[in-house]
């Protein structure tokens, strides 16, 4: 199994960095999350607006718990799509002369490339290769820096055979 490792060869190996869009999206929420969370802190603990009611109607004890709850849910929930967005940052695909993959992974050689999907490539932007033992690789022009993306397609192209590009 070849593990594919940052090359320094410009000419033998495109790199293409991940895109922000998606990043700056897992932000926001991330953002919203912990500010929720923080709203609800300051009104259930700091302002004391939502005590435990005494007789209990269901709607002031879904207030409490809300806010209550809230206070630690949020912000908690909040960490996830910011740690996606960080993740996601640090992919790089790498095609060279051996195979296709990112960065510390496992590689798709383009000898096991059986299959180029390319019936989503006109309306979004997307290519999927299908190797031999099942797995597949999905090339997406949103996901991927726009930059290098159209130089990593023909490099694509350049190692998968023609005949294969057909999808039955």
């Amino acid at each position: 199994m070849v593990v594919i490792q940052e090359k320094l060869e410009a000419s033998q190996c495109v790199k293409c960095a991940a895109s922000k869009d998606p990043a700056v999206r897992l932000f926001i929420l991330g953002g919203m999350l912990i500010a929720f969370g923080a709203w609800c802190f300051n009104d259930a603990f700091l302002a004391g607006k939502y005590d435990l009611p005494e007789a209990p109607k269901i709607n002031d004890l879904l207030t409490y718990w809300f806010n209550h709850g809230g206070a630690v849910a949020f912000p908690v929930l909040g960490i996830i799509p910011l740690a996606m967005g960080v993740l996601s940052l640090r992919r790089k695909v790498v095609a060279d002369a051996e195979g296709i993959g990112y960065v510390g992974k496992a590689a798709i050689l383009w000898s096991a490339v059986t299959k180029m999907d390319t019936s989503r490539w006109k309306s979004k932007g997307i290519l999927v290769l299908h190797a031999s033992d099942g797995r597949k690789f999905t090339l997406d022009e949103w996901k991927l820096d726009k930059r290098n993306f159209r130089d990593l397609i023909a490099m694509v192209e350049r190692h998968v055979a023609p005949a294969e590009e057909k999808v039955s």
